[in-house]
């Protein structure tokens, strides 16, 4: 309802003079945002495109089955009555194909009915079958199949896999791709030593060395030092020590959110540095009204550039969100 000048007379006109908005939108009722809904939709969407991404060429429409039925489930979750407490009380997070359909984009249920008065099935047997292919899926599992027309979506395993998948980008990013492979392995290993992990990298010794140093000093991995002599009372021998190399999952995780943030706050201060300092004058003239025939070529080509870049730096910020929801 607001706007830069307040709010908007034309839709408190709207609320105010027509009758069948009265009941369910009384003058001095306050509202508040369902944050946690919010959050659990666009973390659908996120998991949606993942599952299109990996498995749309073998599933028509999965993105779009699986975020309707995380909308679902999300719907019921922050929803009133007596069935939305039964599903918050229990970690069941069943359905069936029927109760998705409402959830699905329009495009995506017309090509559903196209598919089915071909084959002469209903829309929801469609779907069936679509989540039973999705079920026989694996690496990572989506749809597990619990009962006749009753499926459950691996809502665990496509998070571990979408934030192993962030991991390894981040990683590689800023170390590139041989550190990358390097966390990989110790995630899924645990303790290894350097020469071990040379091999398997397929690397020299000398390069794995000193890539398992940077990340050590990023604090990606973590070391171990197990000394061969039980004396204390011997002095510190490296030749007869061994270092082990390993990943905590927890510890690297908090440390990726760490850079997303890190990384946010930056491109925010960009973001307000570009439009306070750099573009002040190109966004003071944005909004007054003037002839563009009197307007040099190079202005707007440079006003074209600057909103480009703030646009840029706006779609950066919204996959780093993204990114910190999952």
């Amino acid at each position: 309802l607001a706007t830069k000048s307040g709010e908007d007379p034309a839709i408190l006109n709207l609320i105010q003079g027509n009758a069948q908005y009265k009941s369910t939108l009384p003058v001095d009722a306050v509202w508040r945002v369902n944050q946690n809904m919010f959050h659990d939709s666009i973390r659908a969407l996120c998991l949606g495109r993942l599952v299109a991404e990996l498995y749309g060429h073998k599933v028509q429409a999965a993105g779009s089955l699986v975020t309707a039925a995380l909308k679902y489930r999300a719907f019921l979750e922050h929803s009133k009555g007596s069935a939305a407490a039964a599903v918050r009380s229990s970690d069941s997070s069943f359905f069936s194909p029927g109760d998705i359909v409402r959830f699905l984009p329009k495009a995506v249920v017309q090509v559903m009915e196209g598919k089915a008065s071909k084959v002469g099935e209903s829309v929801v047997e469609v779907i069936t079958k679509a989540f039973m292919e999705l079920s026989d899926l694996r690496s990572p599992i989506v749809v597990r199949r619990v009962g006749e027309d009753l499926f459950e979506v691996a809502h665990a395993s496509l998070l571990q896999y979408l934030r192993k998948r962030v991991i390894h980008q981040l990683v590689e990013d800023r170390h590139g791709q041989v550190a990358a492979r390097i966390v990989a392995i110790l995630s899924q290993q645990g303790w290894l030593e350097s020469d071990t992990l040379a091999k398997q990298v397929m690397v020299p010794e000398k390069d794995t060395r000193s890539i398992l140093h940077e990340l050590y000093r990023s604090r990606y991995i973590d070391l171990f030092q197990l000394s061969a002599s039980h004396s204390s009372k011997q002095f510190y021998n490296p030749s007869t020590s061994m270092y082990l190399w390993c990943v905590h999952e927890e510890r690297l995780r908090r440390k990726v959110v760490d850079d997303v943030l890190t990384a946010s706050r930056n491109l925010r201060l960009r973001r307000q540095h570009e439009s306070e300092v750099v573009g002040r004058e190109w966004i003071e003239r944005a909004r007054q009204t003037f002839d563009d025939e009197n307007e040099d070529e190079s202005d707007k080509m440079n006003q074209q550039k600057f909103e480009l870049g703030l646009e840029r730096i706006d779609v950066a910020l919204q996959q780093l969100d993204e990114t910190l929801l999952v």
